[in-house]
C-alpha cells in the first residue's frame, strides 16, 4: 500500500469517526420520516439495493404509509426483478386502494404487462438446466360440471383458479377480460381499448397432473365472460367426458413428443449437434415460445454457426421484447455483432446525455448525495458518461483514481489511448525481493462526470494498475476514488451520519 492511500483511508476512518461521534446533524429532516428519506435519497442515486433495506424498515416503522411500499416496487423494477417488482405494485393495489400509490402502481403493471416476465410462466431462460417442460401424462382425471352439454373444470392460470369450458372445437384458448381482472392477472392492465380484440399473453395453467407452461392465452376483449381451454392447450391428447361420474379423463396420444424437452437434455449435455435438429423443431412447434427460440440461439452460436445465431438472437429481440430472453440475446448480440454492439452504444450514449443535460453555471448550490460505509470509506453513487458507478470519495484527494479493469466496464474505449504512462518495481513482499511488484501509471481524461449537482467535464484520472510475478493486483482500491479536490472546488462539505448523507455547500466567490 502507498503512502498516498495510507494518508486517504486514514482520513476517512476519521471522518467516520467523528461522523460516529454525533459531531454531524441532520437538519430539517424529521426524526420518523428520516428512515424513509434515506431510502429516497439511496434510489434517486439508483442504489436500489441499498434503498430497498430502508424502504423495508419504513414499512415497519409507519405501516400506513403507501410510500415505502410503492418505492420497494419500483426498486424491484428498476433492478430488472420483474417478477418481484409485479408482486410489489400488486401489493399496494391491494393494501392501498384508492391512493395515489395504487393509482401509479397500475399504470407500472400495464407497463409490464406485455413483456413475457412472470416467473410462474417459466418463460426465463436464466438457468437453461432447470427450465421447467410441459407436463402431459399417459392418463389424468380431473372432476367437471356438464353446462350446455360441454364439460367445465377448474384450471390454475398461473396460479388463479378460473372456471373453464372444454372446447377442443376452438382453436385457441382464451379468457375473458372480465374473467382475467376478476382472477388479478397483473398483464390484462396493458389490453388497450383500442385493440381490436385480444392480446396473447404467457402463462402457465395447470389442469389436474397436466401442465403447460409458457403457454399462450389469448385475453378477449369482445368477449369478457368467456374462459375456454380450447384445442392448442389439449394439443397430443384426446378426451373423453362421463356425466355421470362428473370425469373429464385425458389421454396422452400415442408417439408423442417433446422435441423442445429432448433437445434441452443434449444441450445441457453439450450435445449440440444432436440438440441443434431438435431445437429448431421446438421453435416451429412453440412459436409463442421465447426460451425455444433462444436456446436454438444459443445452441447456434456453440456451434460456431455465428451468422444463424445472430439472426436468431435478433428474432427474439423482435419477438419477445421485454423478456429475460431479450436481455441475454441483447448480451450475446453485443459480443458477436459488431454493428449491432456500436448501434447499442451511440444510443446509450445519446440517452445518457439527455439524461445529463449541459453542464451546470457556477452559482450557489447546496446537495447531499447518500453514501455507504465500506471499508473505512464513503462509497457513493457516480454517473461517469452516463454509466452509474459506485466509487469511494475522499475530499483531499485532487485526481481520480481508476484500475484498467475498472474503467473497461464504465467504456472500453479509455484504454485504446492511454498515454503518459510511467512505471516503477519494488519487492511485493519484504524477504521475497524476486517476486517484483510493478506499477503503471496512466494519465487520461474523464469525458464525463455527474455527482450530485455538479457536473464536470473533462476532469484529471489516473489509471493505475500493479503486476506481481504471480499475476496482477489492483494497485487503488476496491471501487475506483472520487477526487474531492478536482470535481468540488470551493465546496465544503460535512457527513450527516445518521442519515447517511454527505452534505455539500458551494461557497460564495
Amino acid at each position: 500500500m502507498t503512502n498516498g492511500k495510507r494518508i486517504v483511508l486514514k482520513t476517512m476512518a476519521l471522518m467516520l469517526a467523528l461522523a460516529a461521534s454525533g459531531m454531524f446533524s441532520c437538519p430539517g429532516v424529521l426524526a420518523d420520516d428520516s428512515t424513509f428519506e434515506c431510502g429516497r435519497n439511496l434510489f434517486n442515486s439508483k442504489m436500489y439495493k441499498d434503498a430497498l433495506r430502508y424502504f423495508k424498515a419504513a414499512q415497519v416503522e409507519a405501516g400506513y404509509d403507501s410510500r415505502s411500499y410503492y418505492y420497494e416496487a419500483l426498486c424491484y423494477h428498476q433492478m430488472g426483478q420483474l417478477q418481484a417488482a409485479l408482486t410489489a405494485y400488486n401489493n399496494v393495489i391491494n393494501k392501498f386502494p384508492g391512493s395515489d400509490a395504487a393509482e401509479q402502481s397500475q399504470k407500472a403493471v400495464a407497463s409490464m404487462g406485455k413483456s413475457y416476465s412472470a416467473a410462474k410462466s417459466g418463460s426465463g431462460v436464466g438457468s437453461l438446466a432447470n427450465l421447467r417442460m410441459d407436463q402431459i401424462p399417459l392418463v389424468s382425471t380431473v372432476s367437471a360440471t356438464e353446462v350446455d352439454g360441454k364439460p367445465v373444470v377448474v384450471a390454475l392460470v398461473s396460479g388463479a383458479k378460473v372456471n373453464f369450458v372444454v372446447d377442443s372445437s376452438v382453436p385457441n384458448t382464451v379468457i375473458g377480460a372480465d374473467i382475467a381482472k376478476e382472477s388479478r392477472f397483473p398483464d390484462v392492465a396493458a389490453l388497450k381499448k383500442s385493440d381490436k380484440d385480444s392480446s396473447y399473453f404467457l402463462h402457465e395453467i395447470k389442469l389436474g397432473a397436466m401442465s403447460r407452461v409458457s403457454f399462450p392465452v389469448k385475453v378477449s376483449t369482445k368477449n369478457p365472460k368467456a374462459a375456454v381451454l380450447g384445442a392448442d392447450f389439449f394439443a397430443y391428447t384426446g378426451q373423453a367426458f362421463d356425466p355421470k361420474t362428473g370425469l373429464l379423463t385425458i389421454t396422452r396420444a400415442q408417439g408423442f413428443s417433446n422435441p423442445f424437452e429432448v433437445g434441452l437434455k443434449y444441450f445441457n449435455k453439450k450435445r449440440y449437434k444432436e440438440a441443434y435438429p431438435l431445437l429448431r423443431k421446438a421453435m416451429i412447434d412453440r412459436p409463442s415460445d421465447p426460451r425455444a427460440l433462444y436456446t436454438l440461439a444459443v445452441c447456434a452460436h456453440r456451434l460456431n454457426r455465428i451468422d444463424e445465431a445472430r439472426g436468431y438472437y435478433r428474432q427474439v429481440l423482435q419477438r419477445f421484447n421485454g423478456s429475460e430472453a431479450e436481455t441475454y440475446a441483447t448480451a450475446a448480440l453485443m459480443a458477436i455483432d459488431p454493428g449491432f454492439a456500436q448501434k447499442t452504444r451511440v444510443a446509450a450514449a445519446t440517452k445518457s446525455n439527455q439524461l445529463l443535460g449541459p453542464a451546470l453555471k457556477k452559482q450557489n448550490s447546496e446537495f447531499e448525495v447518500p453514501y455507504t460505509a465500506e471499508n473505512g470509506n464513503f462509497k457513493v453513487s457516480v454517473l461517469v458518461d452516463g454509466v452509474t458507478t459506485e466509487m469511494y470519495f475522499v475530499g483531499n484527494v485532487n485526481e481520480h483514481l481508476f484500475s484498467s479493469e475498472q474503467l473497461r466496464r464504465i467504456d472500453p474505449s479509455y484504454l485504446d489511448v492511454l498515454a503518459d504512462s510511467t512505471s516503477s518495481s519494488a519487492p511485493a513482499e519484504p524477504n521475497n525481493p524476486n517476486n517484483l511488484n510493478a506499477v503503471v501509471t496512466h494519465s487520461i481524461k474523464i469525458k464525463r462526470i455527474k455527482f450530485g449537482k455538479i457536473e464536470a467535464l473533462n476532469t484529471s484520472a489516473k489509471v493505475i494498475d500493479s503486476t506481481t510475478r504471480w499475476g496482477a493486483a489492483d494497485s487503488t482500491s476496491e471501487k475506483p476514488i472520487l477526487a474531492g479536490m478536482e470535481i468540488l472546488r470551493n465546496y465544503r462539505w460535512d457527513v450527516v451520519q445518521n442519515r447517511r448523507v454527505l452534505h455539500f455547500v458551494q461557497l460564495n466567490q
